[in-house]
């Protein structure tokens, strides 16, 4: 039987293993919005995509607890509107993003099967 301390230990482990796959996909939307930007760089999208991950890393990585302003991100809907028509894999990593940003923002668990869906292997 777990004592208390246990239970805690093993709930901070979990959480700490669900923010580290978090960050990770986070880091790897990034490089790809960043290889993106180098091919199209007329779009000013791109900025507004790199400012709203960096924030989304700094509520994950506890720079920040402004969790409030995880409503304000529109990544999902930039990426449908923007992207959905001739980068399909870029929109949806995009709406993976926006997902993640309304579970923390209404404080419910993120369900991280969807993002490994789209990690690749040696991301992580």
């Amino acid at each position: 039987m777990w004592n208390v301390k246990e239970k805690l230990s093993q709930s901070l482990i979990l959480k700490m293993s669900d923010n580290h796959i978090i960050l990770s996909f986070l880091k790897y939307v990034e490089q790809e919005t960043i290889q993106r930007k180098a091919i199209l760089e007329k779009l000013l999208y791109f900025d507004t995509i790199t400012k709203q991950i960096d924030f989304m890393s700094s509520v994950f990585d506890g720079r920040t607890y402004e969790h409030g302003k995880l409503y304000e991100i529109n990544v999902g809907l930039i990426g449908l509107r923007e992207f959905e028509s001739y980068d399909s894999f870029y929109a949806n990593l995009l709406s993976v993003i926006q997902y993640i940003a309304n579970k923390k923002a209404d404080g419910l668990k993120v369900d991280i099967n969807i993002i490994k869906k789209y990690i690749p292997d040696n991301s992580i």
